[in-house]
């Protein structure tokens, strides 16, 4: 019998494991064609018809991400709802929850779209500089309008679908054929015809297509799951009380994300936030990649932290802390050392900033994503409550010292304001919620944990950076791939050699292995 359960378990795991590894190599493939892509559009933009486009762009992107503040997480406690009944083969309360984020989704999506028209005479105020007299502003407003509510009357709804069934690579497959060709045209557009609003037109109509295929994809791989029925009064009670608590969470995060571009047009101009982006592209790219590695283990961890004992969870937490501040570590050591370059080889070097601005943002960075595995966590549990009230303050400190700072030391204000949102108030308390509340540990202990490895990452960005400046000063392309080797080879082998010994290290070879074998079954059977 305990032979059975011990096989069972390890079944389970190796399942995880394979559905994790999926979701998260036909995500970063996806990512790379999502990074590329908009890069080249951006450069071909600047050279081609200006850099007032990009800002303006970039200003309004800001305001839809926090106008689908309306959405306030729905989406996030359905499919914390969806875990267990989906495991179990529930597929009547499934579909009804389906149901019920559908309505919810087509209220939301009306709601952006009132709200966004209304933001039409307020534009003049957000962009106060002169603009090109090719650019209509309140034409590219309605057409990035639309792209950002089409999906909310298609089939948003069903990704949760994808979500729980752990097989989001299948979105991603989808988002990188689409994204691919809409590329392809939006670069031929902005090279032959230097059409801006042909270019722009291609964003919903890749858009409505992305939701067609997905809804295609998930009704031939899941017939049963369609929306229909109804939940009890009590469960739409639950979701509302945990809505009310996840609120904070998705107003503060949005506004860490998307105040800085609406307060850099307002006090510095479209032009500042086309040279901030040129920057924020590439950490919007790193974003993107660590939430495609975000995306691929949540549904493991949700299916985990509902069928496993606490203990080992939390002990496969502590891996992944490990293992999240490897990853962000590495990609923010490689972004410090390699933007200067990167910034003068696609653009000049007149849309430099100073290296101390360079430098506040690699630590963002590094602070920010470095414990999005405590947000994961968190998610997969509806564990909202404990610091309700914070995220709120943190929102309001960002706004507020914003404004304040970008007055006295310009973007540098900008920069700092987030990351002091960051560690007074977002992480303490989240790591305090997870810690104690969920996990009955210390948070001390934690810190402390975390600490001792964010140390040893500053140490070796300090090498890496000194080292590249020694051997590749001069800023050629060949230097620059020079450099991504030394990046790529100096920050983990030291952190390989350093903790090597280290328990986190038998649970990267374990699942390694896993994975693998997986793999490598998988290629031989594709040859047979």
């Amino acid at each position: 019998m305990q032979t059975e359960i011990e096989s069972s378990m390890i079944a389970m795991i190796k399942n995880r494991s394979i559905h994790s590894a999926q979701n998260i190599i036909f995500g970063i493939l996806g990512k790379i064609t999502a990074l590329i892509g908009p890069m080249i559009i951006r450069i071909i933009t600047l050279k081609s018809i200006g850099e007032a486009y990009l800002g303006l762009t970039g200003v309004f992107s800001s305001i839809f991400v926090m106008l689908q503040l309306t959405e306030l997480g729905f989406g996030y406690a359905v499919t914390y709802k969806l875990f267990k009944p989906f495991a179990k083969g529930d597929v009547q309360t499934v579909n009804a929850y389906l149901y019920y984020l559908r309505n919810v989704y087509r209220i939301v999506g009306m709601a952006i779209l009132l709200l966004g028209l209304s933001m039409v005479p307020f534009l003049p105020f957000i962009i106060r500089e002169k603009l090109p007299e090719s650019i209509n502003m309140n034409a590219v407003y309605l057409i990035l309008l639309i792209n950002s509510v089409c999906s909310y009357f298609l089939y948003a709804y069903k990704n949760v679908i994808l979500t729980v069934s752990q097989r989001q690579d299948i979105e991603s497959k989808i988002a990188s054929i689409v994204n691919l060709i809409t590329y392809i045209i939006q670069i031929s557009v902005l090279i032959f015809l230097r059409n801006y609003y042909v270019y722009l037109f291609m964003l919903p109509i890749s858009t409505i297509i992305m939701n067609l295929l997905r809804n295609r994809m998930i009704h031939k791989l899941f017939p049963e799951y369609t929306a229909i029925g109804k939940i009890t009064d009590t469960e739409q009670k639950i979701i509302k009380n945990k809505l009310i608590k996840l609120a904070g969470h998705r107003i503060s995060g949005t506004v860490l994300l998307s105040a800085d571009n609406i307060i850099i047009s307002i006090f510095l101009g479209i032009n500042m936030v086309a040279k901030y982006n040129n920057y924020y592209i590439v950490i919007n790219a790193i974003f993107n990649i660590l939430a495609v590695l975000d995306l691929g283990i949540r549904p493991s961890i949700g299916n985990s932290m509902a069928t496993e004992s606490k203990e080992k969870n939390f002990k496969d937490f502590r891996n992944l802390s490990f293992i999240s501040i490897w990853i962000v570590g590495w990609m923010s050591i490689t972004w410090f050392c390699l933007i200067q370059d990167f910034v003068i080889l696609a653009y000049n070097s007149e849309f430099l900033f100073s290296i101390r601005t360079v430098l506040l943002m690699a630590i963002e960075l590094f602070v920010w994503k470095s414990m999005d595995i405590i947000a994961t966590y968190r998610d997969s549990v509806g564990a909202w409550e404990g610091d309700s009230l914070i995220p709120y303050i943190s929102a309001l400190f960002n706004i507020i010292i914003n404004i304040f700072l970008v007055k006295i030391i310009g973007i540098d204000g900008i920069v700092l304001s987030t990351l002091l949102s960051l560690i007074l108030f977002s992480i303490p308390f989240a790591i305090k919620v997870l810690l104690h509340d969920v996990f009955g540990q210390s948070a001390f202990g934690f810190v402390k944990y975390y600490m001792k490895h964010s140390l040893h990452i500053f140490i070796i960005g300090f090498i890496t950076y000194v080292c590249c400046k020694l051997f590749f000063h001069k800023v050629t392309y060949f230097n620059f791939f020079l450099k991504i080797l030394l990046c790529c080879f100096i920050p983990n082998i030291s952190i390989l050699i350093t903790n090597r010994r280290n328990s986190e290290f038998d649970f990267i070879k374990q699942h390694a292995n896993i994975i693998f074998k997986f793999l490598k079954n998988r290629t031989v059977n594709k040859f047979h």
